[in-house]
């Protein structure tokens, strides 16, 4: 593999290791017979429906937003408590923003990196965040209240993972033809201060 992609033999067997850890490949030793250290072969893992790129999780995504819905005594509370705490997942161990534009940045990137196709204005004072596809419109035509508030609660997470000197203030679900809105402002009270 390594003549065929012109890649140091150190290179390439560091991504088997990680296609074997991620089960996408399966290694065995070869016995022949041979002197030394047997060779390994690795042989690609069967994936279930590894022909389909698409999978649709939003009937899922619907059964779970219900019983948030149907068992939670708050359930927009409880959306963006979890949407913050996938925002600051995202974001562990990264270099932390010191300026609004850093943190505006990374947010977008992120965000694109999501599907949400962001683009950012001026507001003033405050700056918004565009919307323009959400990965999640399936189920947010049937479950606004959950999808939009894990949504703002991920944009709030991943600010506060990079100790941004932002915050996302509110979100405006389907606030015109073009998407939803995401406010940003600076925060109310020092970062790092007591509740």
């Amino acid at each position: 593999m390594a003549e065929r992609t012109g890649l140091h033999p150190n290179t390439v067997r560091f991504h088997l290791d990680r296609l074997e850890a991620d089960g996408l490949v399966r290694r065995q030793v070869r016995r022949g017979g041979e002197h030394g250290r047997p060779p390994l072969v690795y042989t690609a893992a069967a994936v279930p429906d590894s022909g389909n790129e698409h999978h649709n999780f939003g009937q899922l995504a619907k059964v779970l937003a219900q019983l948030i819905t149907d068992t939670n005594p708050d359930p927009v509370g409880s959306a963006i408590d979890s949407g913050r705490a996938w925002g600051l997942e995202l974001v562990a161990g990264s270099p932390h923003a010191p300026s609004q534009e850093d943190a505006v940045t990374t947010l977008v990137e992120i965000l694109a990196q999501l599907d949400f196709a962001p683009e950012v204005s001026d507001e003033g004072e405050d700056m918004m965040v565009l919307q323009r596809h959400c990965p999640f419109l399936e189920v947010a035509q049937t479950h606004q209240g959950i999808v939009c508030s894990v949504h703002l609660g991920l944009m709030q997470g991943l600010l506060e993972g990079l100790e941004a000197p932002v915050v996302a203030e509110r979100l405006v679900p389907f606030a015109g033809p073009n998407g939803c809105q995401a406010y940003l402002a600076r925060p109310t009270r020092p970062l790092n201060a007591p509740a």
